[in-house]
């Protein structure tokens, strides 16, 4: 189904004239927004943690490992383009 078919289906299921399907990430914290009542004051505070309860040691993970080497190749690239100033 093309992109446009899915956007005349969205509009068509939601009733409204505009469409129904959630544009953005944005239109979709408004309409959240709109339907929770506002709170006034503190509604929420986080506690307070000493540093010594977080580990210092870097996150690993088989996607990471493949996303930086990634990065490396393309940077790699990049550099081969670049001419050094002066020549």
């Amino acid at each position: 189904m093309s992109v446009r078919m899915n956007r005349e289906a969205n509009r068509i299921a939601s009733g409204r004239p505009g469409g129904g399907a959630v544009n953005s990430a944005a239109d979709g914290v408004r309409s959240v927004q709109r339907t929770l009542a506002r709170r006034e004051g503190v509604v929420h505070q986080s506690g307070s943690y000493p540093l010594q309860g977080f580990s210092d040691a870097e996150w690993t993970s088989e996607w990471r490992e493949r996303c930086l080497v990634e990065l490396g190749e393309d940077v790699s690239q990049v550099e081969g383009r670049l001419t050094p100033p002066g020549r």
